[in-house]
């Protein structure tokens, strides 16, 4: 069994996430979405086949984050930059899935941090406009595919991993559940392809997603990015899953996988 480091960061709100290596010096970071807490980046660390560091979702659901889209932006990239303060290693290939995707390339776009490569993994920030023409259409559409991807046998209850990311949610209380519409309609009206090409230029740059993806699918994300030397990378029969669980761990190492 894989001997695991617990660092712990504090967040300038106050919030406290874990983030876990598998190794002494890990070769990438992984920064996880939102409700894949302590238990899911623990779970990943172990059993990913690569060395790595995880940390868990950033608390965009915080009762003390103000609540607009400028104080999450950087509310998003200091917390990456306090993930990298702990770490303290040489340069890394980062992995960024869901929402955290967005924290982590605005970071990478305005800070000078040490990596050397970028992975996304269904990123938030690439199919705004299969979205909807206004944030009222786009939050529906969200929670269309929101509610057909819980429907799927991949987000079962079963699964610990699923448990685990709705145990944080409900126990975020009910102010959070309040702005839960606001922050994710905020969320999903970004658009992040001129900062990834803008990365590609200085750094290898990929990004992947499933097919099966209801919430941000591959075919929506290619063209979004059709016109930009950014490749993008199918994983065949993959939904928007929960990375805490036995196949969100296969996806992230066939994806550690393309890191040459």
């Amino acid at each position: 069994m894989k001997k695991l480091t617990k660092r712990i960061v504090t967040l300038s709100t106050g919030d406290e996430i874990a983030v876990y290596s598998n190794s002494p010096k890990p070769k990438s970071v992984v920064f996880l979405g939102i409700g894949q807490t302590d238990k899911s980046a623990h779970y990943v660390a172990r059993n990913c086949d690569y060395s790595v560091a995880v940390a868990e979702g950033v608390p965009f659901q915080s009762r003390k984050l103000t609540r607009n889209p400028e104080s999450a932006e950087a509310f998003g990239i200091d917390s990456v930059c306090r993930v990298f303060n702990v770490l303290e290693t040489d340069a890394m290939t980062v992995v960024a899935e869901s929402q955290a995707s967005l924290g982590v390339v605005f970071a990478l776009t305005q800070k000078e941090l040490p990596v050397k490569s970028l992975l996304l993994l269904s990123p938030l920030g690439l199919n705004k406009k299969h979205m909807g023409n206004s944030p009222k259409q786009r939050k529906n559409e969200l929670f269309r595919r929101s509610r057909l991807n819980w429907q799927l046998p991949s987000q079962s209850l079963r699964i610990a991993g699923n448990r685990w990311t709705l145990l944080s949610l409900l126990g975020s209380g009910l102010l959070a559940f309040k702005h839960f519409s606001s922050d994710f309609t905020n969320g999903i009206s970004y658009d992040i392809t001129q900062d990834l090409v803008k990365l590609n230029n200085k750094i290898p740059v990929k990004v992947f997603s499933g097919d099966k993806d209801s919430i941000f699918p591959y075919h929506e994300i290619k063209e979004t990015l059709a016109d930009t030397n950014i490749d993008v990378m199918k994983l065949p029969d993959a939904s928007h899953i929960n990375r805490g669980t036995p196949q969100g761990v296969s996806e992230l190492n066939q994806v550690l996988s393309t890191i040459s």
